[in-house]
Parts: C-alpha cells; sequence; structure tokens
C-alpha cells in the first residue's frame, strides 16, 4: 500500500487554479479507488504570484482541510523551484506532477500509474502527442517535436515529449537526477537526464487543451534554454557522440571547399587561382579544426568514463577502441602524422635550400602543416589520457 502525492505549481493562474485544484480534489478517492493507493496526497505551490492566485489557493485550502497540503514562495523562483519544494513537502513513495494552467487532464494519472506498475517503470510520462484530440499550438508542437528529436538521437532512447508537464515517477529516483533547475527548462532536463541514467521510462497518450490566455513560455527564449539544457546534459553522459558530429561537420565543410578544384583538375579544366589558393586555406582551416574537435570529444570521453560511472557505453565506440586501442595507442598515432608532415616539409625545404628550386608543388606544404598541426593535436591528447590513466589507477588503488 502506497501513496501519490499530486505536485501543481502555480505562479499567476488566478483563471484556472480553482478548476485544476477542485478537479483533482473531486477524483481523490477515485484515484485511490481506481489504482489500489493507499493515499493521495494534493500538493498547491504558490511561486509568489501577484494576481490574487496565493488568495484563492488559501481560500482552497480552508475549505479542503488536510486534502490539500500549500507551500508558499514569498517570491517567484521558478517552475522547477515550486517543483522541487512541493516535493521536499509531500510524503507519498510516488511523485507526480502537473500544469496549474487548465491543459492537463487530472484522471489520466490513473492511466500513469497504471502503466508506471505494469512496466515496473522508474518514470510514466504523460505524452501530448500520442493523443488525436491534442489541442498544443503548431509552433509549440514544432519546437517539442525537435527536442524530442533531438534527445532521441543524441541518448540513443526513444523519447516522444521531452517537455511535458504531467508525470509520475518513484520518489527513489530524485537522487539520480539531481540537480535539476529551477526554470521552465526543469522538465526536459529531467527527461534528458533519466534517459542517460537509463532509468526505465514509459509514455502514455494524455488529452492536451489549449491553454486559455498568455503561456508563460517564451518561444525564442525558453527554447535556447531548453537546446542548453539537453546538450549540456548529453555532453556529461555522452560528449563524444556532440563533439564528433560537430566535427565531421568541419570536415564535410572541408571537403566541400576542395570539391570545386579537385573536380577541375581530376576534368582537367582550368583553375582560377585565387579560387584554388582560398579554397584550399579555408579547407585546411576546417579540416584541422575537425580533427581537433573531435579529439576534444575523445578526451572528454575519457574523462567522463574515469570519473563518472554513468557514461556512455555505446557497441559501435567499444569496437572502434577495441579494434584500433585509441586510448592506448593515440599518442602514438599522432607521433606517426607528425613524423609524415616533418618529412614532407623537411622534403619541401630541402628542395629549395639545397636544390636552388621548388619541385614539390606548394599544396605539399599546405598538407605538411595540416599533418604536423593534427599529429601535435594528437600527441597531447595521448599525454592528457596517459596522465589521466594514472590518477584512475592511484585513485583505485587508494
Amino acid at each position: 500500500m502506497s501513496k501519490l502525492s499530486i505536485v501543481i505549481p502555480a505562479y499567476n493562474e488566478v483563471d484556472h487554479i480553482d478548476s485544476v485544484v477542485n478537479s483533482l480534489l473531486s477524483i481523490q478517492e477515485q484515484i485511490k479507488e481506481e489504482t489500489g493507493l493507499e493515499g493521495v496526497e494534493i500538493v498547491a505551490v504558490d511561486d509568489g504570484s501577484t494576481d490574487g492566485t496565493s488568495e484563492k489557493l488559501h481560500a482552497l485550502s480552508k475549505r479542503a482541510g488536510n486534502r490539500l497540503r500549500l507551500v508558499s514562495h514569498v517570491e517567484n523562483s521558478g517552475y522547477g523551484a515550486a517543483l522541487k519544494s512541493g516535493f521536499a513537502a509531500s510524503t507519498g513513495e510516488y511523485l507526480s506532477f502537473m500544469d496549474a494552467d487548465g491543459t492537463l487532464a487530472p484522471l489520466s494519472f490513473i492511466t500513469m500509474y497504471q502503466a508506471l506498475r505494469e512496466a515496473n517503470a522508474d518514470m510514466v510520462i504523460g505524452s501530448r502527442f500520442d493523443n488525436r484530440s491534442s489541442e498544443m499550438p503548431f509552433i509549440r508542437k514544432l519546437g517539442n517535436r525537435f527536442f524530442a528529436t533531438l534527445l532521441s538521437f543524441l541518448s540513443g532512447e526513444k523519447v516522444r515529449d521531452t517537455a511535458s508537464g504531467i508525470r509520475l515517477f518513484r520518489r527513489e529516483i530524485l537522487s539520480q537526477l539531481s540537480p535539476l533547475p529551477d526554470g521552465l527548462h526543469f522538465t526536459p532536463a529531467m527527461s534528458s537526464r533519466a534517459v542517460h541514467e537509463k532509468l526505465k521510462i514509459v509514455e502514455v497518450p494524455i488529452p492536451y487543451a489549449e491553454r486559455k490566455g498568455d503561456s508563460k513560455l517564451r518561444i525564442t527564449s525558453d527554447g535556447i534554454r531548453f537546446l542548453k539544457t539537453i546538450i549540456g546534459t548529453v555532453l556529461m553522459y555522452n560528449p563524444f557522440k556532440v563533439f564528433l558530429l560537430v566535427g565531421l561537420l568541419f570536415e564535410l565543410m572541408a571537403a566541400g571547399l576542395v570539391s570545386v578544384p579537385l573536380y577541375s583538375f581530376l576534368s582537367n579544366e582550368p583553375i582560377r587561382f585565387s579560387d584554388y589558393i582560398y579554397r584550399s586555406i579555408g579547407a585546411m582551416y576546417f579540416f584541422t579544426a575537425g580533427i581537433q574537435i573531435i579529439l576534444f570529444g575523445i578526451l572528454a570521453r575519457f574523462i567522463v568514463s574515469t570519473f563518472f560511472k554513468r557514461h556512455e557505453s555505446g557497441k559501435v565506440i567499444h569496437k572502434l577502441n577495441h579494434l584500433l586501442h585509441v586510448y592506448d595507442w593515440i599518442g602514438y598515432y599522432g607521433l606517426a602524422v607528425l613524423g609524415i608532415g616533418a618529412f614532407i616539409n623537411a622534403l619541401y625545404y630541402w628542395k629549395y635550400f639545397f636544390g636552388g628550386r621548388l619541385e614539390l608543388h606548394w599544396v605539399w606544404l599546405l598538407f605538411a602543416a595540416g599533418f604536423i598541426i593534427v599529429g601535435i593535436q594528437m600527441t597531447i591528447t595521448g599525454i592528457v589520457i596517459r596522465i589521466l590513466k594514472d590518477i584512475r589507477a592511484a585513485k583505485n588503488f587508494r
């Protein structure tokens, strides 16, 4: 027999708070009967409202008695901060929350709790996109789809709704999800950390009604905040994937720059010198920068795997590392690349200083510079990895 705590964060929701709280109070017993829960606790958090929400909540609390617990913030602290205050004040073994804007159906908690129990899951997210009756505005739906696709791709776990404002989960997983932000990006941060912590998540379709009045969500500023939250969490668990993608993008740009003169050369077509030299120099910039970014990713992943047990453990990366011994030999690879660059460079200047003429095209000098820069980067990466290995060995020994 367990208790479910439902937290309602509210900030300036004077038009909706009555109906939202009363609807939950009216089905409190129904939730208990249909789920078999011992108790259903409702915790409303007034996050420093200034529009009369606070007064309405106090009046509701007096009428409901011990059926409604009220937590108040003196000043507005943020959506996430209100939820964290509600969790701290609640007593249930299962925690849940829903927005106070009248867009979500309280009866969804019955389906969500049943889904959590049946799947023995850690968290259930109410997905606003799997229900045909969803009334979410198009631009917000597009943004949420983008963030769900991005998180799914970067984490390797399918997520349909990263920012849903109705969830149910076991209290014990809060420590794994912490720290969580205080703002509106609380929900995407929770989703991102949950998938990277390998928690079992179930998504169930829920009805979603269009909000009446102005939304507190600011598409541009909050969208940027959501993006930073997802990328930041991914970098904490799986940095190599992000660095690899960015690095490969740079390499594609380098390939694109040299493709035109290369095609002209292979086709025996005339090449403009200005086009040739500027494209070659630009390609070298992107090439060396892309390699450096990928090397940063290798180093970041090693750091994460050294100090953080919940790091990414993809099979493909492990196979490549096992085949190429990246962590063990990257310094030697760097010395080899550096040696190739130095040899080309030496050959070029040997012909110039002792032969009195240039027999190699200047582009070889450019290639040599690229090899030397990349070789130095790889060698330094190998040295840093060696240092980290020694630190890890000393730490394990102690």
